[in-house]
Order: structure tokens, then C-alpha cells, then sequence
């Protein structure tokens, strides 16, 4: 039994355009911020790593460093406990901006269901499409970023127990 034909030239009212397009800016702020979250996310665990191992880097760039940041980075714990926040920091960094950047994508389209005549249903069909690929990605990166962090736990409780 053959799927029935869709009518690909089908226009949404202009109540439902409204709608659309009111889901559309909201959906590219959201993936703005979801962006520039995640990009700080990415430069803080950045800057946690060259402290972790700031004795890596060049002589140069050490000397730059100013009297009270060497201070306070003093004050920060040794061990593994640093490393693990650096990576959790960077394991969420790269979920929320790609989060981030598929919501914005996905934005687009929603915004062209609106803008465009005679293509709602495509435009529709690619914003869903950009939508499940972007829960399929959160999915893969949040489960690998579970196994992760169940290993780095794994890791600091090693270090903790066994190693003192």
C-alpha cells in the first residue's frame, strides 16, 4: 500500500506564520546564548588546562603573567581533582555549543516557513530533520560524556584511595 501524496505546496495561515516565526527568534536567541555559553565554557576549561600544566608552557609567556594571578593560582588544589573539572568543564563546553549551534540552525528554517510561499512543508521538514540530528548528537554526547566522567571518577577515587 502505497504512503498517501503530501501536498508539498501547502500554506500555513498567517496566525500559524506567526507562530513560526515566533518560534523561529526564539529558537536563534536560545542558540545564540547556547553558543556563547558553551564558547565560555570552552575558554574557561582552556584556561584551567594551561594552569594545569603551566609548567608546559614557555618561559615567554610565564614571564607575562602577573604577580597576583600567580598568587591565586597558588591557592588552587593539587592532584587530580583540577584535571577532572578541566575535562567535565570541556565536556560540557562542547555539548552546549553545539547544542547551541543546531538550535540556531534549526531556527532558520522555522523563520523561512514564515518568509517564503509554496515551501512551508519542505522548510518544515528541515527544521525537524536539523532538530532530531541535533537530539541525536546531544544523546551521543552526553552518553560519551557519561562514560567519561564515570572513568575520571573512577580515576580521582584511584588516586584518592589507592595511590596516598
Amino acid at each position: 500500500m502505497a504512503a498517501p501524496a503530501i501536498n508539498m505546496s501547502y500554506e500555513f495561515s498567517a496566525e500559524q506564520n506567526r507562530v513560526f516565526t515566533g518560534l523561529g527568534n526564539s529558537m536563534g536567541w536560545m542558540g545564540s546564548l547556547f553558543t556563547l555559553v558553551g564558547f565560555l565554557n570552552l575558554v574557561i576549561a582552556g584556561l584551567l588546562f594551561a594552569v594545569i600544566y603551566q609548567s608546559s608552557l614557555p618561559a615567554d609567556v610565564l614571564s607575562k603573567i602577573p604577580e597576583e594571578v600567580k598568587a591565586q593560582v597558588s591557592k588552587l588544589p593539587e592532584g587530580p581533582e583540577l584535571k577532572v573539572v578541566a575535562a567535565a568543564g570541556l565536556l560540557n563546553g562542547i555539548i552546549i555549543f553545539m547544542v547551541g549551534i543546531w538550535t540556531w540552525s534549526a531556527s532558520g528554517s522555522y523563520l523561512k516557513i514564515a518568509k517564503t510561499q509554496k515551501q512551508d512543508i519542505s522548510h518544515l521538514m528541515d527544521a525537524l530533520q536539523s532538530q532530531r540530528a541535533m537530539y541525536r548528537l546531544v544523546f551521543n554526547l552526553l552518553f560519551v560524556g557519561v562514560l567519561v566522567l564515570v572513568g575520571l571518577t573512577g580515576y580521582l577515587g584511584y588516586e584518592h584511595f589507592m595511590v596516598q
